[in-house]
């Protein structure tokens, strides 16, 4: 009777505690609490290097901190599998490369069977990953980061398919030259590249401005109302030598300049009063491209020194302005200038065009008559596609889509009111 009342405890101790006896399993049992790093409910079970890969590359991508793995007959050397699984993840796989900083394991043998106890440590989190622009190339590539400068954005994360090698210091600083007006400072640039090698890279851009990117977009919000009122200043205008000198009285008449270098250099000549002939050259050039007068900025040198200029290619002819030179010496229009008016200046004269002074008058035909004055080539009412020529002249004197040959986004114009002088004269009752 003794016997069977310990028997019957020890029977009633083992189903009230609920435990039970389960030979070669393992069990990973963890509570659910936010406060504690993610786990596995359950063991995995992995027979070989393919499902060992997996298995660990499907815990990363969850962002699981803590598992368990366990083999039965295992095909292959587990520790040398386990070492080129990690290889893969952390060096090869984007995904991985990007957010595991290491996974650490413990393996043991429990007769014919192993068990792995894993902790992955993570450096960056899915959801940063999960922010990643996608773009393809170098081109795609390019282009999202013309925007960031634009933007003043001080990160930019990009997954890269196609990926060739770049050199985003040199992209940067391209992209920061070739329209001051929308770039207001030119950032340094951090880049981390992951992985090392394969067509899938995932580009981490870090910028760094000389001025808070906060004050920088306030500033970059004024420079596009000023040359938003310059196209408006010369929109009606028909003849492209007008409108560039209505341009350089818009532009030299503002200040009083100080010649002086910037780090903001078309908000301090626009704004503050201060530039140097970059700042002239630069700013002149986006305001009549944008005017629809054809302007290239010549990079070359003055009196030894690095200076920069303009080339005018007009109706009229092909000429060099110098608008600081001409702005200090109180000149109320620019002086147009050829090649051989040119002294103390220096340039690539293969790089721009030649300015030879006006354009030779067209030679007459044999009946007499210019080109011009060909009535065979002489357009009717209606011609240029359909256009009469009242809805061309309206059409010519919308602003255009984008900056020609600019990387950058468009900048946004305002809306402008018609001149009072364009306005309808009112109806007067008898």
């Amino acid at each position: 009777m003794k016997y069977r009342l310990i028997a019957l405890c020890m029977a009633l101790a083992v189903l009230l505690s609920g435990c039970r006896f389960l030979p070669d399993s393992y069990v990973s049992v963890s509570p659910h609490a936010d406060s504690y790093p993610q786990q596995t409910e359950e063991a995995l079970t992995v027979e070989d290097y393919t499902e060992l890969k997996n298995a660990l590359l499907a815990l990363v991508e969850e962002g699981v901190e803590e598992a368990e793995l366990t083999t039965g007959a295992y095909s292959g050397d587990i520790e040398q599998d386990y070492a080129t699984a990690v290889a893969y993840i952390t060096g090869i796989n984007p995904m991985g490369a990007y957010v595991v900083d290491s996974i650490d394991k413990e393996i043991i043998r429990a007769g014919t069977y192993y068990k792995l106890n894993l902790k992955i440590r993570y450096r960056r989190s899915h959801a940063e990953l999960a922010k990643a622009m996608t773009v393809r190339g170098s081109i795609g590539t390019r282009n999202a980061v013309a925007a960031a400068v634009a933007e003043s954005s001080e990160r930019l994360l990009l997954r890269i398919s196609g990926y060739d090698q770049m050199d985003f210091d040199a992209m940067v600083a391209e992209l920061s030259a070739q329209d001051i007006t929308r770039v207001m400072a030119k950032p340094t640039v951090s880049a981390e590249v992951v992985p090392n090698s394969g067509s899938v890279r995932i580009v981490e851009l870090d910028f760094t401005y000389p001025r808070d990117p906060a004050e920088l977009r306030v500033m970059q919000s004024a420079v596009n109302t000023i040359m938003n009122s310059a196209y408006g200043y010369v929109r009606f205008v028909k003849s492209d030598l007008e409108r560039a000198i209505l341009l350089y009285s818009f532009l030299t008449e503002r200040h009083d300049y100080i010649v002086q270098s910037s780090e903001t250099p078309a908000y301090a000549l626009l704004c503050e009063g201060i530039a140097d002939s970059r700042a002239f050259a630069e700013v002149f050039g986006v305001m009549c491209n944008r005017s629809m007068v054809k302007c290239t900025v010549v990079h070359g040198m003055k009196n030894g020194e690095p200076y920069e200029w303009n080339i005018l290619e007009l109706e009229s002819g092909t000429w060099h302005v110098d608008v600081l030179a001409d702005e200090q010496a109180g000149m109320r229009e620019p002086s147009l200038r050829t090649d051989a008016e040119m002294g103390g200046y220096s340039w690539d004269a293969q790089a721009y065009p030649v300015c030879s002074g006006p354009v030779a008058p067209a030679e007459p035909q044999e009946n007499g008559q210019t080109d011009a004055q060909n009535p065979a080539e002489t357009p009717e009412a209606g011609a240029n596609g359909g256009q009469t020529p009242t809805e061309q002249e309206d059409a010519e004197s919308e602003p255009p889509s984008e900056n020609p040959g600019s990387d950058l986004p468009p900048a946004p114009l305002e809306p402008e009111l018609p001149p009072e002088e364009n306005l309808p004269e009112p109806e007067i009752s008898p």
